[in-house]
């Protein structure tokens, strides 16, 4: 099951290197051009899920976040499936 859009940018913006909170809320701004509107509520959460889920963790001093070995998989085969839907797009339209 592909990520949601949210999660999505969030391991994007993670995908450079740790970041604060707010370094990843202005990263996920910029790169959808300020067309995914997070709420705070719903960014913590989608924090605390991938972070559950092991997709990113924590950095020692608990204010950075960075992406696992798994949330870098998982970014990866998502780029190699918008990749493939990018081509198909591009074929038949």
């Amino acid at each position: 099951m592909p990520p949601t859009p949210v999660t999505l940018h969030i391991l994007l913006a993670l995908a450079a290197g740790e970041a604060t909170r707010p370094e990843i809320a202005t990263q996920v701004a910029e790169d959808s051009q300020s067309t995914l509107i997070i709420g705070e509520r719903t960014f913590y959460y989608a924090l605390q899920r991938l972070v559950r889920d092991g997709l990113i963790e924590l950095t020692r001093d608990n204010q950075r976040y960075k992406l696992t070995q798994r949330g870098r998989r998982i970014i990866k085969s998502e780029s190699v499936r918008a990749s493939r839907v990018a081509r198909l797009l591009h074929e038949r339209v």
